[in-house]
């Protein structure tokens, strides 16, 4: 899936039915796509992928060193041999991340002292015995978190500023013995939670580390990732152990790392220069939210069977395509925080009139070799689009060679299929009243049957 940084679109390029692939397979897969967008006129600044194994091997494949030792977090592109930033998903990352440390149940930074999950816990059990919630949102679900491990929400609404707060306030200020010795463990989850923010700014108007990196706060931004880099590398599991990103632990940690350079660098191209692409920089653009949200739809269409089989996943693939006004799932394990529509055949807006788009299979009207395009005159006398046909401003001309002529018919079609049950519009009276066939969708208002139909011979007459 690409999705534009100096732009409101996204859109899914590319899928493979297969049963797994290799590093090298995946990175020649990489290349190929690449290529295909540099052609288009589509320049790509960065690659975001999670923390499977394999995918550190991929970016090594590329040219990168994805390693805590000389990090080097970008690849030469393979047409301009410009640098392409590699992301690790920060929503995975910060998943990890509280998994290591609810696994573990300890860690110790640089002076020793230890990063405890039982204050957590403790703090949970403080709440649930005073009736109480000390401004925060842990429950017992945040502690039994393997049971929902996935669910990016709870490990945020975990290492949250509120959390650390609640912990300071118990520590310091009631003096409850049983928190005493929490201060290493209230900065660690401070210093993820603004860490996190920092890497999923969406909004202008934000403030602090959830703003968008701009020219006027970079300094202040990196001047926290340098801290945040210091503190990560020395991380230990143990006292005095091994660090945790030389760990086997180490992929949710070495991947905010990666993250940290990689937005160290997209600054330093995009924004720094005199000439530059963009005045600011909203991290969330780099994160896989975009795609899994897209999976999340494409799993709702199989209503209760959220496993779609590869015959089951082409067609509500397809149909997303047509009409991707779909929501996702508030249930679903990645929510969406901004409205990034995607850029395809999409839907026409109503006019004042109340008539039904009438397509003539009698006469053999089809759609022409290229991207039909209705104009503004005819949808003045169009109430309800069902054709959904693109207009040429929603399709930019780089973008419309990923369109071919045989898939637009083909989606085309398929969705007209579906949504009048098989049974298309017959021809338009000589008075401009729409006739329908049998199977229409009541709600578009008044219907009329065709002459042919049985109905039409006991049913009201046209007007």
């Amino acid at each position: 899936m690409v999705n534009a940084v100096n732009g409101n679109w996204k859109i899914p390029i590319a899928y493979f039915l297969i049963d797994g692939l290799n590093a090298i397979e995946r990175t020649n897969l990489i290349k190929i796509a690449l290529e295909c967008l540099h052609e288009t006129g589509i320049k790509v600044v960065a690659l975001t992928f999670d923390g499977l194994l394999c995918n550190f091997k991929v970016g090594n494949e590329l040219g990168a060193r994805l390693e805590a030792v000389n990090l080097k977090s970008t690849f030469p592109h393979p047409i301009t041999g410009e640098d392409v930033c590699i992301f690790l998903d920060p929503c995975h990352c910060l998943k990890l991340v509280r998994n290591t440390l609810g696994s573990k149940g300890s860690m110790f930074d640089a002076n020793n002292q230890i990063i405890d999950w039982s204050y957590v816990v403790k703090l949970e059990k403080f709440q649930q015995d005073e009736g109480l919630l000390a401004a925060t949102k842990i429950r017992n679900r945040h502690i039994q978190w393997y049971n929902e491990k996935m669910k990016v929400k709870l490990a945020a609404q975990t290492l949250s500023e509120s959390v650390a707060n609640a912990l300071d306030w118990l520590a310091n200020d009631l003096k409850k013995a049983e928190f005493k010795g929490c201060d290493a463990t209230v900065r660690f989850i401070r210093l993820f939670d603004k860490l996190f923010d920092s890497l999923n700014s969406r909004n202008l108007l934000s403030k602090g580390f959830k703003s968008p990196i701009k020219m006027d706060n970079a300094k202040t931004f990196f001047d926290f990732y340098n801290e945040c880099d210091l503190y990560l590398r020395n991380l230990t599991i143990s006292k005095d152990g091994i660090n945790v990103v030389s760990s086997k632990w180490r992929t949710g940690f070495l991947g905010f790392l990666i993250c940290i350079e990689s937005v160290k660098g997209l600054y330093k191209s995009l924004i720094e220069p005199d000439e530059s692409a963009l005045s600011f920089l909203m991290t969330y653009k780099f994160s896989q939210d975009h795609l899994e949200t897209f999976f999340s739809m494409i799993r709702s269409r199989g209503g209760y069977n959220n496993n779609p089989s590869a015959k089951q996943f082409k067609a509500a693939y397809k149909q997303l395509l047509v009409r991707h006004e779909i929501a996702s799932s508030e249930n679903a394990n990645c929510i969406s925080l901004s409205k990034i529509n995607i850029l395809s055949v999409g839907s026409q807006g109503k006019s004042k009139n109340n008539f039904v788009q009438n397509i003539n299979h009698d006469n053999d009207r089809r759609l022409s070799d290229d991207l039909q395009i209705i104009d503004n005159s005819e949808a003045a006398t169009s109430d309800h689009a069902y054709s959904k046909i693109p207009s040429s401003k929603i399709l930019s001309d780089q973008l419309k060679p990923l369109y071919t002529l045989e898939r637009s018919q083909n989606l085309f079609h398929e969705h007209q299929a579906i949504k009048f049950g098989g049974s298309f519009t017959g021809p338009t009276a000589p008075t401009g009243t729409p006739i329908l066939g049998d199977r229409v969708d009541h709600r578009c208002g008044p219907v009329y049957y065709a002459p042919s139909s049985p109905r039409f011979q006991n049913g009201p007459s046209l007007p």
